[in-house]
């Protein structure tokens, strides 16, 4: 059995338990309490946030993706194995340069709240004067409502398990 037939196995055997779904032009979202299931409809990047309170761990069921994770402004990033576990500890940095088609599944210690979501955004001067385009300046609390909330800078470890 292939790792792909594994993961739609226990997939299917979750969407009972089901909590919501959106999709928008770059990928279908299926939430689960303390997962999420992620289905790429093009190339694109995903997540640019960390959370201050839950650890996450990631696998990349197919395709291809580019895990970046960091602490304040540095940056690394590795390229995802399919079948392997990835986990980012509260206060990382995480993005996924990933491509269509690809899956990739996330697993919580949290249920998700958005309250948790904080995205680092750069100044000109980090972006080498380059235009900003839709970044602005600090950390900011991602919220639903469209507001954001200012948060210091807090920095964890990854470690690929």
């Amino acid at each position: 059995m292939k790792f792909a037939e594994l993961v739609a196995i226990m997939v299917d055997a979750e969407l009972a338990k089901l909590q919501g779904s959106h999709s928008d032009e770059r990928r279908d979202l299926t939430s689960f309490p303390e997962a999420k299931l992620i289905r790429v409809k093009k190339d694109t990047v995903i997540g640019q946030h960390y959370h201050l309170k839950k650890e996450e761990r990631f696998v990349l069921s197919e395709g291809q993706a580019m895990l970046v994770l960091g602490t304040g402004l540095e940056r690394t990033q590795w390229p995802m194995e399919i079948g392997r576990v990835y986990t980012v500890s509260p206060g990382q940095y995480h993005e996924f340069r990933i491509t269509r088609d690809s899956v990739l599944i996330g697993l919580n210690s949290h249920p998700y709240d958005p309250a948790d979501d904080y995205r680092i955004v750069r100044t000109r001067r980090e972006l080498g004067n380059r235009e900003p385009g839709n970044e602005d300046r600090g950390h900011q609390r991602l919220s639903t409502n469209g507001r954001s909330g200012m948060s210091s800078r807090i920095c964890g470890n990854v470690a690929r398990t």
